[in-house]
C-alpha cells in the first residue's frame, strides 16, 4: 500500500512539472510573440519617416533643376471651389 501511494505521489508530481513547463513555454512563446509584434510595429514607424527623408530629397531634386527655391516648389494652393493644385 505504502508503494502505491509513493507510485501515485511521484506520477502527481511528475504531471506537475509537466503543467508548469507547459506553462512556462507557453509565456515564452507569447512574449516572443509579443516582442515581434513590437518589432514589426517599430519596423512601420520607421519607413514614415524615411518616405518623407525620401520626398525631401525629391523636392530638393525637383529644385535645383527648376533653379528655385525647395520650399516654392509643388506647394499645394487652393483653386476655386476648394480644389487644390500645384504651383
Amino acid at each position: 500500500m505504502q508503494q502505491v501511494q509513493e507510485e501515485h505521489k511521484m506520477r502527481m508530481k511528475a504531471e506537475k512539472q509537466e503543467c508548469l513547463q507547459e506553462e512556462k513555454c507557453k509565456r515564452m512563446e507569447e512574449q516572443k510573440q509579443f516582442l515581434n509584434e513590437k518589432q514589426e510595429k517599430s519596423d512601420e514607424d520607421m519607413e514614415i519617416p524615411q518616405t518623407i527623408e525620401e520626398v525631401l530629397v525629391f523636392k530638393g531634386e525637383r529644385a535645383q533643376m527648376l533653379s528655385v527655391n525647395p520650399d516654392a516648389v509643388a506647394q499645394p494652393v487652393v483653386v476655386g471651389e476648394g480644389r487644390k493644385g500645384f504651383i
